[in-house]
C-alpha cells in the first residue's frame, strides 16, 4: 500500500499543482490542464450536492470541448496564487494580516512591525488575492 506524505505547509491540493508545474514546461499546456481540473472539480462538487452545472464531461461541440476565456483566466490566478504562497509565505501572511482599506502609509507602517522583509516592504505590497507590489503606480490613475 502507497503511503502518502502530507506536510504542514502544503495542502495536498496545492502538491497536486506543484507536480503538474514540473510537468508542463509550457505555460498554456499548464493553463489549460488547471483550467479543466478546476472545470471537473466544480462539475464533481455541484453533481454531489445535487445541483445542476452546465458541463458535461461526455459533452463534444465540432472542435470537441471547449473552456471560457473566465475559466482560463481563473486557472492562471490560481497557478499565480500557488507560486505565490510558495515562494513568499513570510509576505503573504504578514499582509494577510493587514487590513486592505486602510491608506497606504499606515500600511507602509504596519508591515515595519510585522514580520516581512525590507526589500518587500520597500515594494509597497498589495494583496488582493494576488500579491501585487505598488511603487510609484499606486499614484496612478490606472486600476489593475
Amino acid at each position: 500500500m502507497p503511503s502518502f506524505k502530507n506536510t504542514a505547509s502544503i495542502s495536498p491540493g496545492e502538491e497536486v499543482l506543484s507536480k503538474l508545474m514540473e510537468r508542463y514546461s509550457s505555460w498554456d499546456r499548464l493553463r489549460g490542464v488547471v483550467a479543466w481540473l478546476l472545470k471537473f472539480k466544480t462539475w464533481f462538487i455541484e453533481r454531489y450536492r445535487g445541483g445542476s452545472v452546465n458541463f458535461r464531461p461526455q459533452c463534444c461541440l465540432e472542435k470537441g470541448p471547449v473552456l471560457s476565456v473566465e475559466e482560463v483566466q481563473f486557472a492562471e490566478r490560481e497557478v499565480v496564487k500557488h507560486e505565490q504562497r510558495l515562494t513568499f509565505p513570510d509576505v503573504i501572511s504578514a499582509m494577510q494580516k493587514i487590513s486592505s482599506s486602510k491608506p497606504s502609509r499606515k500600511v507602509t507602517s504596519e508591515l515595519k512591525s510585522l514580520k516581512m522583509p525590507a526589500y518587500m516592504r520597500k515594494l509597497h505590497p498589495l494583496l488582493d488575492g494576488i500579491l501585487r507590489v505598488g511603487g510609484k503606480l499606486e499614484n496612478a490613475l490606472i486600476t489593475h
